[in-house]
């Protein structure tokens, strides 16, 4: 028994010596394991402080202007605006020590603009002026501070060693800017002088004097707003400007008013009858002649004859001579007889074609003798007028002549080429004759029995239409109805005596 006790003792002895031997060798083998995890450990921290270090020197900044500072935000050593030093300021501190300067150059500011004798200047007001002083400052605090941690270590060195100066510069605001040019351009932009043909009134036909244009000029307000910009945003708000000048040319030349200067139309009447030989009446119509002739109509004009013409008075130089009045009777006025000179020119205007645009025409009470029936045009001062516009390319020139060797009005229109081939040429149509009423005889007691006179004399009216034929080497190949005009008939009147014969006639 005991034998087998201690054997059981021995053995469990020995299992437990076993046990310890055992488990420190197996102890022994788990230490390589956990050197080997601590190794690999401390590589990976190694690892990844290289990968930071990289990181920090090599990423650089998304946006300069948000770059976040890790510093004390003040300006490094070194760096000046406007001279001033801000070394060690904050932004705030900066600006106000920059502000006194700025403001004072704001205020100063004087853009001076010469051309000859004239000048201009304008202020820092004028201009609406407004400086960079935040965007300079901006741009002078991020100087070490936008880019790699070396790289900005190395420019705080450099700039402290030798500096980095900043200037404040200023802008114009455009539309203020556009403004003070537009100021200048009003003063000085000229317009080219057209080369134009001027009627030779001296000579008794038509005749030309010709004279060349002349170049206009106007401001090159884009090149001088360039100017005045690039000084400005260098610092230099006190400058002054010779203004460069762009030359205007006239659109056309002499040789193109000689082409549009011929005659487009002519046309002639007759006051060869005996009423149309009055004294008076001719003087009236050689005086409208002289003032028409030479008279020009620019393209998109329009003439008026009464207006060109002017009042007729007889204190103005005009002749008494007879005209119509109420429609029905003739009275004494000045002027009288120039609805000869109106009409004349009135068909020469259609003769001259459909780009002469007649804007005003009034037929007489009853028709003239002059023309055919509808193509009248009467004219009084402040009364009826006749008047056109020029719807042609080039002016319409007027030549007026009145013949008093053989008593005839002429009217040559002289313009722009019609097309090869073509004239125009009036008539009037008489589409109806109009009787008039029995004459009215009126009973004057105080004229001796048997004495009469006319007071109104009777007329016959008239329907008649006015045609403008459009002939091509003078043949008609179209007819332009134009309008139609009614002339009422005009009912006589006549005065008779009815008193005693012993009664003396009335005064002449």
């Amino acid at each position: 028994m005991g034998n087998q006790s201690g054997t059981r003792r021995a053995a469990h002895s020995g299992n437990a010596a076993g046990g310890d031997f055992g488990g420190f060798t197996r102890r022994g083998r788990k230490a390589p394991h956990l050197l080997g995890f601590i190794r690999i450990a401390f590589l990976g921290l190694c690892a990844l402080l290289v990968v930071l270090c990289v990181l920090l020197l090599t990423v650089q900044p998304a946006q300069s202007s948000m770059v976040a500072y890790v510093d004390d935000g003040t300006f490094f050593e070194g760096i000046t605006v406007n001279g001033i030093d801000i070394s060690g300021m904050s932004f705030d501190q900066a600006k106000a020590a920059l502000l006194p300067q700025v403001e004072q150059q704001l205020n100063s500011a004087a853009i001076t603009v010469v051309h000859g004798q004239m000048s201009w200047v304008f202020t820092g007001l004028d201009l609406k002026l407004s400086s960079t002083i935040d965007d300079t400052l901006l741009q002078a605090m991020s100087v070490g501070r936008d880019n790699t941690l070396v790289n900005n270590l190395s420019e705080q060195q450099r700039v402290k060693e030798e500096g980095q100066a900043f200037t404040v510069s200023f802008v114009p605001d455009d539309a203020a800017l556009t403004k003070c040019l537009q100021s200048i351009a009003d003063e000085i932009d000229t317009d080219p002088v057209e080369p134009y043909a001027q009627a030779d009134t001296s000579v008794k036909e038509p005749t030309f004097q010709y004279y060349a244009g002349t170049d206009g000029y106007q401001l090159d307000a884009q090149a001088l707003a360039q100017e005045i910009k690039t000084s400005i945003a260098g610092g230099n708000t006190n400058s002054s400007f010779d203004p460069v000048l762009i030359a205007v040319k006239p659109q056309h030349d002499v040789e193109w008013v000689k082409a549009n200067a011929v005659q487009r139309s002519v046309f002639t009447t007759s006051f060869n009858s005996s009423t149309g030989k009055a004294p008076g009446r001719v003087r009236n119509i050689q005086k409208a002649s002289e003032i028409l002739n030479g008279a020009s109509v620019n393209a998109g004009e329009e003439f008026s004859f009464n207006g060109y013409i002017g009042p007729r008075t007889e204190k103005g130089g005009w002749a008494l001579a007879p005209g119509i009045i109420n429609g029905s009777e003739y009275e004494m006025q000045a002027g009288g007889g120039i609805c000869q000179v109106s009409t004349t020119l009135y068909n020469a205007l259609l003769c001259s074609g459909p780009e002469v645009k007649i804007t005003t025409r009034k037929k007489h009470s009853w028709p003239s003798s002059y023309v055919d029936y509808s193509l009248d045009a009467t004219v009084s001062t402040d009364g009826p007028d006749l008047a056109f516009i020029n719807e042609s390319v080039s002016p319409i020139y007027l030549f007026a002549y009145a013949d008093v060797s053989n008593y005839t009005m002429t009217v040559y229109i002289y313009g722009a080429p019609l097309p090869e081939g073509v004239t125009y040429k009036t008539r009037g149509v008489t589409e109806k004759v109009l009787e008039p009423k029995e004459t009215i005889t009126i009973e004057e007691p105080l004229w001796p029995t048997g004495y009469k006179e006319t007071v109104i004399q009777s007329r016959k009216g008239y329907v008649a239409t006015a045609y403008r034929d459009k002939l091509v080497n003078g043949e008609v190949m179209g007819s332009e109805k134009l309008y139609t005009d009614t002339y009422d008939a005009v009912q006589g009147q006549i005065k008779v005596g009815t008193g005693p014969a012993t009664l003396p006639k009335p005064a002449s």
